[in-house]
């Protein structure tokens, strides 16, 4: 028998009617689904009603019997939904279900398939026999009499082993297995490791999709064709499934499992199993971790077997917790993701298979460009695995379209469907974009020319590659009275440099005034509470590493918090609760604060050179940070920027701004919005406050104009295609 992994081989509606089986427990307080519930979804499914009546069938008195039996044998208790399970009877069917559908030459279980197998379980056949039903019209068509049954498979030997493990040596002979490219350290270190005379046991730590099962995949190909010495030659490399073993170890045939595969790995020589993806939160079908755990260190005592175990960084921390005696059997070999670089060897060596299998070719720049773009844009896998689906979707799309070359527009197109970002801006140069950045921000930001263009040429210098690369891309502190556009530029930045406004990080640092507040910036260390959530400023740069992080009133934080920040700015990376270690070089960082605010307002001026602007700083300015902030953490910053208090005339053009975006949203309705220089002279002086900013009239705009045309267009006063002139 193949290995048994239910969400590979079942249909999706085959696992629908599963799913509707399970829910039945629950919704009945009973702990173990049985082949009875099962039964009693399927019986009403059209397919198998259909099936029933070409056969001649009426399974109406078996229903009620089957239900009658299930309610009178169960005794019902108060569950959540993770805690139902499936019986040993069950279990057995699936297994029937699947043996059915390789009979009859299918790829996946199909609901007659299951039907069948349910109708002549244990379970069922019993009451069925009781009732003297005659099933024997569905002996033929279920192909009963055919296909061999799991106990058949049993007495072949081998059958627990079969069930849970994929041999990846065979895969390695018939060519089956890709090997890695560019992790010959890690394969090497492997190797070693393995030959060791003791504790030659290896932990793979990495984040999925960096390549460790590649890593694994290169070391059997390397056993298979004698490359990695004679310590490892004739060695069989085996891959558990560790959803498999959970399925098998249950408390009534525990011993009879365990003792079968050792007995079975025992006969093989030399072994290394290799575990995909382990959690010390894995369970077996019962919901208990200690079996899966205590069966792997059974495996340990085996002196003809090693193990490969690949996992990530947090379970490998919460190892050296929960069981640092079984963490000191291992040794540990690190997958770092790969970069970009590495990515694209990676993908010359996938479009190989990709043109031969959809016959399609790959335009020059599509390798490049799928690892930048995928490197950039998607933020929840990691490289190589999502540069590899870009390239794999990308591939689909075009031979659906029944084309046979595939662009790099193909890939923004694939990406703009991904993250909502759209195309026409993934398809602006990015050099046009960086040498502009002056005239972009500054259609939106008004009167801070100074600011927006200090940090354009931050950003520049960043892209040029004549910054630190390990630091962030531009690291800024932006000082200045309320309402003067310190947020509004951080946003407009990250729309710009990011292509998504929701690249941005938004901290509330007054929510960090306390000592103890700084373990949730970073996340709590493994057995405390919180670990799992991960820090609120490390998990969303991990999530999204190409992000704007803006820390508001950053004055307002305890002076702790600062010592994480001096080891971001300067370091460009953090090590989180999770012991991961989170890379801040693609960030943009801004700390905003009302510092020396009345200075601000009563002394700068934006006609001011830069030496007088210098000058008003290191005087007015400087002392009153000093009293903040240590002078280390101010010298971080790449630049200290002071926003102008905004003039009548800015504010008018903010309010034309506000208007004008007003103006676009009204016009997706079919109304045209018209407003006269006067009304806007008239907003501006009842919103004019000059130590407020920009506030109290983008206020006064939403009270007397925005406010007004809602209730009119609610209550049908304004319709599609008026003008409303004010």
């Amino acid at each position: 028998m193949q290995l048994i992994d239910i969400s590979d081989k079942y249909a999706q509606e085959t696992l629908m009617k599963l799913s509707e089986a399970c829910h039945l427990t629950y919704e009945r307080h009973f702990s173990v689904c049985t082949s009875k519930q099962l039964f009693l979804v399927l019986v009403d499914d059209p397919s198998v009603l259909a099936l029933l009546e070409q056969s001649g069938i009426d399974l109406k008195g078996l229903k009620e019997a089957v239900a009658a039996e299930q309610m009178a044998s169960a005794h019902p208790i108060r569950i959540t939904k993770g805690q139902v399970v499936f019986s040993p009877d069950l279990k057995q069917t699936l297994l029937n279900a699947y043996g059915i559908s390789k009979q009859f030459g299918r790829e996946q279980v199909l609901v007659e398939d299951l039907f069948f197998a349910t109708i002549f379980s244990t379970e069922i056949e019993k009451i069925a026999k009781d009732l003297a039903v005659d099933l024997s019209p569905l002996e033929y068509k279920s192909g009963k009499n055919e296909y061999q049954d799991t106990q058949s498979y049993k007495d072949q030997g081998d059958y627990y082993l079969k069930q849970i493990s994929i041999d990846l040596t065979d895969k390695a002979r018939n060519g089956e297995l890709e090997i890695v490219v560019g992790r010959d350290a890690e394969l090497i270190q492997l190797s070693r490791m393995l030959v060791r005379q003791k504790d030659n046991n290896v932990l793979l730590i990495g984040e999925v999709g960096v390549g460790k099962s590649s890593i694994v995949h290169s070391l059997t190909a390397g056993v298979v064709n004698s490359l990695l010495g004679n310590l490892l030659k004739d060695c069989k490399v085996l891959e558990f499934s560790i959803s498999a073993l959970g399925t098998l170890l249950d408390y009534r045939n525990i011993q009879e499992v365990k003792e079968q595969i050792l007995e079975d790995l025992q006969k093989m020589g030399k072994v290394i199993i290799y575990i995909k993806n382990w959690d010390l939160s894995n369970k077996d079908s019962y919901g208990e971790p200690n079996l899966l755990l205590s069966f792997i260190k059974s495996l340990l005592d085996q002196k003809n077997i090693r193990l490969i175990i690949s996992t990530t960084s947090s379970t490998y921390r919460n190892l050296l917790t929960k069981d640092p005696n079984l963490s000191e059997k291992f040794g540990v070999v690190r997958v770092n993701e790969a970069s970009v670089e590495l990515t694209e060897e990676i993908l010359k060596k996938k479009t190989l298979s990709l043109s031969e299998f959809h016959n399609i070719t790959f335009s020059d720049d599509v390798i490049e460009a799928c690892a930048s773009l995928s490197k950039r844009y998607i933020q929840d896998k990691f490289l190589p695995s999502k540069a590899i689906g870009l390239l794999d979707e990308a591939s689909s799309k075009v031979a659906l379209e029944n084309r046979n070359l595939v662009s790099v527009d193909d890939l923004k197109a694939i990406i703009s469907e991904k993250t909502g970002i759209p195309i026409e801006r993934l398809s602006a140069s990015e050099q046009q974009k960086l040498l502009n950045l002056e005239q972009i921000l500054g259609q939106n930001v008004i009167g801070q020319k100074e600011a927006v263009h200090r940090v354009s040429e931050v950003v520049r210098r960043s892209r040029a590659g004549l910054k630190d690369p390990r630091k962030p891309v531009g690291t800024f502190l932006f000082l200045g009275p309320t309402g003067v556009g310190k947020t509004y530029l951080a946003k407009c930045l990250t729309r710009v440099v990011y292509d998504n406004e929701q690249a941005m990080i938004r901290l509330d640092m007054s929510e960090f005034s306390e000592a103890h507040t700084v373990q949730r910036l970073i996340g709590s260390p493994p057995g405390y509470v919180g670990y799992e959530e991960g820090g609120q400023l490390t998990n969303p740069v991990w999530e999204r590493p190409y992000s704007l992080i803006l820390l508001d009133e950053i004055e307002k934080a305890n002076p702790k918090v600062f010592d994480i920040f001096l080891q971001v700015l300067d370091e460009g990376r953090l090590t989180d609760g999770q012991g991961r270690t989170i890379d801040f070089k693609n960030t943009i960082i801004i700390a905003t604060s009302n510092i020396a605010s009345e200075f601000i307002l009563d002394g700068l001026r934006e006609e001011m050179t830069v030496d007088e602007r210098t000058m008003f700083y290191d005087k007015n300015i400087l002392p009153v940070l000093r009293q903040y902030f240590l002078p280390e953490f101010i010298n971080r910053f790449d630049e200290v920027i002071l926003f102008n208090p905004l003039t009548q005339d800015e504010l008018t053009e903010i309010a034309r701004l506000q208007i004008k975006k007003m103006q676009a949203r009204i016009q997706d309705k079919k109304i045209t919005l018209e407003v006269s220089d006067e009304k806007i002279q008239e907003l501006v002086q009842k919103g004019y406050k000059p130590r407020f900013g920009a506030r109290p009239i983008i206020r006064v705009i939403q009270e007397q104009i925005e406010n007004v045309i809602a209730r009119k267009i609610i209550s049908g006063e304004i319709k599609e295609g008026d003008v409303v002139n004010i």
